[in-house]
């Protein structure tokens, strides 16, 4: 059964923004320099962002970078405060990025190795 064309054209568009989120996350935290205290964290937002796309840049935006040194410097701010659901949807981007990552892996090692 061959899969509709429009499934595979809103597949590439999803993969698609969701690289670009990553790679616009990935540019702010390495080129810009807005690095976090938990290093881990400069991982977990872009790989969240290949599967939450717009939804974890806008998430990045409101609670990662906020959260690093050089933004907090430039504003002469303690830490952010954020309402209890939010720190535990991003508590939360541990488990997804996680996820993410051993799918990534195991995924392309099946297909490589012709399982």
């Amino acid at each position: 059964m061959a899969v509709p064309a429009c499934l595979t054209i809103i597949s590439w568009i999803f993969i698609s923004i969701g690289l670009l989120s990553a790679a616009l996350i990935l540019a702010d935290i390495y080129l810009a320099g807005y690095r976090e205290d938990v290093k881990i964290m400069d991982a977990v937002w872009p790989l969240t962002a290949l599967y939450a796309g717009p939804i974890a840049l806008a998430a990045y935006a409101a609670w990662g970078r906020p959260t690093s040194p050089k933004w907090l410097r430039a504003r002469g701010r303690g830490g952010l405060s954020k309402p209890f659901w939010a720190g535990t949807a991003v508590s939360a981007t541990h488990c997804g990025a996680g996820c993410v990552h051993g799918d990534l892996i195991a995924e392309w090692t099946v297909f490589a190795a012709g399982l």
